[in-house]
């Protein structure tokens, strides 16, 4: 960590952290590494929540944010450090009024945008540790490669659904997100939490645990009780944490290696190393004529509520998210459940003149859309584009949107 003038604790301070400045582990030179310490937390989100509030909480004396996004409802149920009256500002701002209400004496220095592979160094290079909290491989390959290439240790974690991970990378010799990863999943395999969900427990387990980390390296404990070299898998269904070794250094990587060959993330083009404009949605090319907008779909769901019985709607999402919400009259055939037994969907189209195939987004739809057509070689079936997100925004605002 590069060298400044250090700042004495206040007397307010040492009433504040007493309880932590009796730990023979922290003491009052471990508050003032702490008062010291400048963290920068990528991701103001479900990680990025409960760990700007434990280390605020713990005396980090400067933490940075960077986030470009809003603050949205349906982050509420998760990301804590923001409330139902800063919905709609970005979430480093949000953040920043939190922890003023908090902590008076910790600085917050935000960025209102998403970390870029052009504004990376400039956002990075003055910061001791970076936690990512990103939700995507773009961002993780490019926080990871940045880290590197400065000499940054990096503190990463993930949750979805019911599960986490959480290790250091970068660490007095320890691998890197590319040792581990030198090559990025296909997109179409990789989901997120606004697709496949996740408990609002879970990110603040794994955030909080990055938080921890972050301390311990702040404090200078020893590398055996870093978690480096290591990851912990939490599996919060079981309660379950399993203790997973890490490979060593790969001496070739690319960006951490004895030689390594990425030294500007500026020259790299994350989008494509992580095709990110490749999901296989992307790639599923609908003729014009088997899709409908929802204005066209309107018209024809106003005869299909006036019992017309030649057309028929087929909601090809989950019997959970059906549940959630579903136009009247519609039909709840799941994509997986159609795919493996096509012979509901052929009975369907050869009674119906025409059959609209709707799901959340317009993605799955367009998945079941081509099935049809190129499996079944049915072809009086049109999918509705947007789903029914696009159905409740522009005709019937009245439906809840998830």
């Amino acid at each position: 960590m590069e060298q400044r003038e250090v700042k004495e604790l206040s007397n307010e301070e040492y009433m504040r952290y007493s309880r932590q400045l009796i730990m023979g582990s922290i003491g009052i030179e471990g508050q003032k590494k702490l008062k010291n310490a400048k963290v920068l937390i990528i991701g103001a989100g479900g990680l990025g929540s409960p760990a700007s509030f434990y280390l605020s909480g713990a005396g980090v004396g400067t933490i940075g944010l960077v986030d470009g996004d809003i603050v949205d409802e349906s982050n509420l149920h998760r990301q804590i450090i923001h409330t139902e009256d800063r919905v709609g500002i970005n979430k480093t701002l949000s953040a920043k009024q939190q922890i003023a209400m908090f902590n008076r004496h910790i600085d917050v220095v935000t960025y209102q945008t998403h970390l870029t592979p052009e504004n990376a160094r400039e956002i990075v290079q003055d910061w001791d540790i970076v936690m990512d909290g990103s939700d995507n491989a773009k961002a993780r390959y490019l926080i990871n490669d940045i880290c590197m290439i400065l000499k940054k240790p990096l503190v990463s974690g993930s949750a979805l659904q019911m599960e986490g991970q959480i290790t250091v990378y970068g660490y007095n010799g320890g691998p890197c997100y590319r040792c581990m990863f030198p090559v990025p999943p296909p997109a179409h395999t990789v989901t997120n939490c606004a697709d496949g969900g996740v408990l609002g427990v879970v990110p603040g387990i794994i955030g909080n645990l990055e938080a921890l980390e972050i301390i311990k390296i702040i404090l200078g404990f020893k590398d055996e009780q870093i978690l480096t070299k290591r990851m912990i898998f939490f599996d919060a269904a079981s309660m379950r944490f399993r203790n997973v070794k890490l490979r060593d250094r790969n001496p070739r990587c690319q960006v951490c290696g004895d030689e390594p060959s990425i030294t500007d993330p500026s020259l790299i083009d994350y989008d494509d190393f992580c095709q990110t404009k490749c999901n296989k949605y992307a790639l599923i090319q609908i003729p014009s004529e088997n899709n409908i907008t929802v204005e066209e779909f309107q018209k024809e769901y106003e005869r299909l509520k006036e019992q017309a019985d030649d057309i028929a709607l087929v909601d090809v999402r989950g019997k959970i998210q059906y549940d959630i919400v579903s136009l009247p009259g519609s039909l709840n055939l799941p994509l997986k459940k159609m795919m493996e037994d096509p012979e509901s969907i052929k009975k369907l189209t050869q009674e119906k003149k025409t059959v609209f195939i709707m799901c959340r987004r317009g993605n799955a739809s367009k998945e079941a859309t081509e099935f049809i057509l190129k499996n079944l070689d049915i072809h009086n079936v049109k999918n509705v584009q947007g789903g029914i997100q696009e159905y409740i925004t522009k005709i019937d605002p009245s439906l809840p949107i998830y």
